[in-house]
């Protein structure tokens, strides 16, 4: 159950943070960036994300 819930955590994270890159871009409020670059540092911090909420939920 723990690992289900992280992969959903994992999915909503990545597109919550994927669709604020874009809606900066589209508001010129930050540089647009190579798409590669962006995807990795979005997905980095989505599987922290969700190793975060896997711990949280195994052990606290």
């Amino acid at each position: 159950m723990a690992i289900f819930l992280s992969v959903i955590v994992f999915i909503i994270s990545f597109v919550l943070l994927l669709g604020s890159y874009i809606m900066l871009v589209a508001n010129r409020k930050i540089k647009k960036r190579r798409m590669d670059k962006v995807l990795k540092l979005v997905a980095a911090y989505s599987l922290v994300s969700a190793l975060v909420f896997c711990y949280q939920y195994l052990y606290l």
